[in-house]
């Protein structure tokens, strides 16, 4: 199974070729291990269930992550990619998130990423919810529907050929 990864707007490149891309000029990071925790994470999962997609989707965190350390996040902001994805696994692994985790996790001032997870309420693709403990606390989940998008996007990148 070769896994594609969408980089931008119009780019797909192998996993590899991406690890390859992203770490060129690294050498802290190599290349090799990248791919090969990737590699490891995803064929540690059981088939048929929902625990490809999850790793996937920390993959996907973990990659985007070592790309702004490497080439700087001012070039790849993607918030609500980054909110999305934390979300997905958050749910996936029955954690709640709060919304100050959620704008550190969208790795772009709070300020946006208000404005991003409001944005992404509007549509319903996720709700707010208070802290039962902590009245000063929000916390966000996706939506039923958003879930399941999302689980069927990273299906479909994960049986892309």
């Amino acid at each position: 199974m070769q896994v594609m990864l969408v980089v931008g707007d119009f780019m797909e490149l192998p996993c590899e070729e991406y690890a390859r891309h992203v770490l060129e000029d690294r050498t802290d990071i190599n290349a090799e291990q990248l791919k090969g925790d990737m590699i490891k994470r995803l064929a540690s999962t059981r088939r048929g269930s929902e625990e490809p997609t999850i790793a996937l989707a920390e993959t996907l965190i973990l990659m985007r992550r070592r790309r702004e350390e490497a080439l700087g996040r001012e070039l790849f902001a993607d918030p609500a990619w980054d909110i999305l994805l934390d979300l997905y696994v958050a749910r996936s692994r029955n954690r709640p998130i709060s919304i100050s985790s959620l704008c550190i996790a969208a790795s772009v001032p709070a300020t946006t990423a208000l404005r991003w997870i409001n944005s992404l309420a509007e549509r319903g693709w996720l709700i707010r919810e208070a802290d039962p403990n902590d009245g000063r606390r929000m916390y966000v989940r996706l939506t039923d529907e958003a879930s399941s998008k999302m689980r069927d996007f990273l299906n479909s990148c994960l049986t892309a050929e």
